[in-house]
């Protein structure tokens, strides 16, 4: 399945788009260890919701909620179109999603606590982008 324009408008207006792997990161299954570490952690995009009680915006990696072994990036201070505009990607196959941050534990679950999107990113995957591969010339 290929993004369409406005979805690839819409990854542009919330996040940075990454073109190639998160060449630091850690996987959303590793960060439970890196408890108190700067890391950029990455998963494939499970769920999305925004509580309107505490006015923040949660994205489940790796597993949903209520699963305690998921990775969970708090965005603080949102609004519920920030939840909105990310859930044409809990769709199979779900994106790989990078968040960058302070790694942190509450109640048991890893998370990376964010004021902004700003330190979220998605990867596209490898089937949503155009082929090209007739296109480039050979020989390789």
């Amino acid at each position: 399945m290929r993004l369409s324009v406005a979805r690839s408008h819409l990854i542009a207006l919330v996040g940075t788009v990454i073109l190639g792997g998160c060449s630091s990161s850690i996987s959303w299954d590793e960060a439970a260890a890196k408890v108190g570490d700067d890391a950029e952690v990455c998963g494939a995009l499970r769920s999305v919701s925004f509580d309107s009680d505490s006015e923040a915006t949660f994205f489940n990696l790796g597993r949903d909620y209520p699963d305690p072994d998921r990775f969970t990036i708090v965005v603080w201070s949102s609004e519920p179109d920030l939840a909105e505009s990310y859930q044409w990607a809990t769709e199979a196959p779900a994106p790989t999603i990078c968040a960058e941050g302070t790694v942190s534990s509450y109640k048991g679950v890893a998370q990376i606590e964010l004021d902004s999107d700003d330190n979220i990113a998605i990867q596209p995957n490898p089937e949503d982008g155009p082929d090209i591969s007739d296109e480039i010339p050979g020989p390789y």
